[in-house]
């Protein structure tokens, strides 16, 4: 560190700088310039308050001015800076700047005035302390819209010439008082202001770092910049060209001297001598700074978004997490509704195929008894799968366990406890259902059947012989036929509830117990022998208790009705419930009653709306109570970041420009909570599929609703807080 004296002659811009620093600059201001500041008259009564803090005070500063205002605390400094500084509103009076009156500006008026004119340097220097020296210090210049690598080539000369090229990358948390205070005057110099406004810029520093501070208020008031310092201390005040006492709201002049009666501090200091800032690179008064190029605006956003985003990465990653519940919710239950509808939708597309229930409303037993040609059971189902998109078509008939009497070893006994019906279907409906029985029982059933097709008289009442019982499983059990305990070796197991069974075509043969011989039933008092056991399967449900017998013994109970199961394409079975009835009674087609499977399509699409607006009410409570989590913290955020708003203000930051900075922070926690939502919302949906044995539905459009929606709502979110963030009065916001 050097010892040495600063002389007027060194000038921060390299140009011989006018004696006397800044009288050489008013005498030579050209005739008729308006003066810096002209205030006749200025009244300030605050609200509530009966005493005026600034009492018709008159105050003309000329340009090229080193002013002081000196006064004790509560005698209006700070009131009549703000008025200066158009961070306030006088009650009254008329106050002009560089000649260009301030009654009646709109408030963007104003902060073009301030971020063109002014350059503010406050006691508590108000740092981002996050932020690079560099960033605090190019505030003003991304204000102005001054393109990046000019604001980086201008803030860097200007550290360079307040001793911090050093420390330009240091964050400002880490620099000493006198540091931060250096590069607070950094920032308010780097616009090249035509007035620089000081609210007690020494008042927290020590004596070395305050002597610092006033040379180079000195060194910049000597290049023609007006400096105005409002300060209680007198050794601030004294090296000022012209001091003013204020006191119970009125302005006193105290002293007007020689610049060569004024001495100039001599002391230690790391300032380079050699350091210029090129003043004649500042705006004049009226003059339109550079404005953004295309874009810059959005690139400018988006870093201090970022910026101060990580710069709070607990916050930040709370308020992103309670986005991804939101979106995330939101993704886990579209994928799981989309899932689950496509289960349904393929279940019910595959129960289409076998869903055509045939029956006549003229029941005709003898269709199961005295073969008519073309009129039999098995004839009727031959009929209906010779029509187009047919694939099968099978029989059955059943009495009710409630119509027919069932017993192990006697007629007299008491039947089982569980119900036992009677049947006779073909071999055609047993497949369809996916059957399963022992070769020598499928021989019986066809045997059994053989009557229906039987044209010769004598060989129909043969077969009729040679019929007897085939008996289910789980009837067998309940007639002690078989163990309570001894099952199928491939039984199909029970359907868990609420599944909807898969079948797999065809009889299964093989892997029941074997029926020993002799066995036999009582069915109505007649005593017929046991052929062998089957499973009808999970789909098999109508035959879950049930005993299979010939279709003459059926028509001999004189109860019962066929019903034809006709197994259709896919999407064809209401073409072929229309051809059915015209095909076995053309002349009378509505005795023929068809159940269809023609509300599926219907029932599919009520399906997917109830699940749709379950899950749009539930993503919608997510996402609500997400946007309401980050909306408050984004409020308390505004109101910790009183300070930075002002700051921001102060230096010309439009409402607009203090809104965008929260809007942006909002989406991007939106874009960062979605993408996390998105993503986990997904793996949701698979580990969820996966537990249900389900297959996963995800659209690709899940990641970019995600995003979407999260941007969306941190875009909401923030808006209320960003409204009360640029509402913001500036001089308020000052006084915290």
């Amino acid at each position: 560190m050097s010892r040495r004296k600063i002389t007027p002659e060194r000038a921060p811009d390299g140009m011989t700088a006018p004696h006397g620093r800044g009288e050489a600059a008013v005498l030579n201001a050209a005739p008729g310039t308006a003066p810096a500041i002209e205030m006749h008259g200025i009244t300030r009564v605050f609200e509530g308050s009966e005493r005026a803090v600034l009492d018709h005070l008159d105050l003309v500063v000329e340009r090229g001015e080193f002013l002081a205002i000196i006064g004790p605390s509560g005698s209006g400094k700070s009131t009549l800076l703000n008025a200066i500084g158009l961070l306030d509103t006088p009650t009254s009076g008329t106050y002009s700047l560089f000649g260009k009156n301030t009654e009646g500006l709109s408030d963007r008026e104003r902060d073009e005035m301030r971020r063109d004119h002014l350059g503010f340097i406050f006691q508590s220097s108000n740092m981002l302390l996050d932020e690079t020296s560099t960033t605090n210090a190019s505030m003003g210049l991304r204000v102005q819209g001054v393109p990046y690598s000019e604001r980086l080539q201008r803030t860097e000369e200007t550290l360079e010439f307040l001793g911090l090229s050093d420390r330009a990358s240091i964050r400002t948390r880490y620099l000493s008082g006198g540091e931060k205070q250096r590069c607070a005057i950094a920032r308010a110099l780097a616009t090249r202001p035509p007035l620089i406004l000081a609210d007690e810029p020494t008042g927290n520093l020590d004596s070395h770092n305050s002597a610092k501070v006033i040379e180079i208020l000195q060194r910049i008031n000597a290049t023609g910049c007006t400096v105005l310092v409002i300060t209680h201390d007198p050794e601030v005040a004294a090296a000022a060209r012209r001091v003013i006492r204020i006191e119970d709201g009125q302005l006193h002049e105290q002293s007007r001297a020689d610049s060569a009666t004024v001495p100039v501090a001599e002391v230690a200091t790391d300032t380079p001598a050699e350091a210029t800032v090129d003043a004649s690179a500042g705006l004049a008064p009226g003059e339109k700074p550079a404005t953004h190029r295309r874009g810059s605006f959005l690139t400018d956003d988006s870093i201090e978004a970022i910026s101060a985003l990580t710069s709070r990465p607990l916050r930040t990653l709370l308020l992103g997490l309670s986005f991804a519940l939101g979106v995330g919710g939101l993704i886990s239950a579209s994928g799981m509704s989309e899932s689950a509808s496509y289960q349904v939708n393929q279940r019910l597309l595959g129960s289409e195929q076998s869903t055509l229930y045939i029956s006549d409303r003229d029941n005709d037993q003898n269709m199961l008894g005295t073969y008519r040609q073309g009129e039999s059971a098995q004839n009727v189902a031959d009929r209906i799968s010779a029509l187009d998109y047919v694939k099968n078509t099978g029989f059955v008939s059943s009495v009710a366990p409630a119509d027919v009497r069932i017993t192990r070893f006697s007629p007299y006994e008491d039947e089982p406890k569980t119900a036992i019906g009677l049947s006779s279907t073909s071999k055609t409906r047993l497949e369809q259902i996916g059957a399963r029985m022992n070769p020598e029982t499928l021989r019986a059933l066809e045997q059994m059947n053989s009557p229906l097709t039987l044209q010769n008289v004598a060989d129909r009442e043969r077969a009729e012989q040679l019929s007897g019982a085939i008996v289910s499983v789980s009837a067998a059990r309940a007639l002690g036929i078989i163990p309570e305990d001894k099952a199928a070796d491939n039984a199909t197991a029970e359907p868990r509830p609420g599944e909807m069974p898969v079948v797999d075509y065809g009889i299964k043969l093989g892997g029941l117990p074997q029926v020993a011989p002799g066995v036999s039933i009582w069915v109505d008092g007649q005593l017929m022998p046991v052929i062998g056991l089957f499973d009808p399967g999970n789909s098999g449900y109508e035959f879950r208790n049930t005993v299979i017998v010939s279709p003459g013994t059926l028509q001999r109970t004189g109860r019962g009705q066929v019903t034809y199961i006709a197994e259709t394409e896919r999407g064809y079975g209401k073409a072929v419930a229309k051809a059915i009835p015209l095909t076995l009674k053309p002349a009378e087609p509505s005795q023929i009653n068809v159940e269809t499977p023609s509300d599926l399509q219907s029932l599919r699409a009520s399906i997917a709306s109830d699940l749709g607006l379950y899950v749009g009410v539930l993503s919608g409570i997510l996402l609500v109570l997400a946007s309401l989590s980050a909306a408050t913290a984004m409020y308390l955020s505004v109101q910790s970041r009183t300070a930075e708003i002002a700051l921001r203000r102060a230096i010309g930051s439009s409402k607009w420009l203090i809104a965008r900075i929260f809007l942006m922070e909002g989406v991007m926690l939106g874009v960062l909570g979605g993408s996390i939502g998105a993503c986990s919302g997904m793996i949701a949906t698979i580990i969820l599929s996966l537990v249900q044995g389900w297959q996963a539905v995800l659209s690709p459009g899940f990641v970019v609703l995600g995003v979407g929606v999260g941007a969306l709502t941190g875009l909401v979110s923030s808006a209320y807080p960003a409204w009360v963030a640029s509402r913001k009065s500036p001089a308020d916001a000052m006084r915290g």
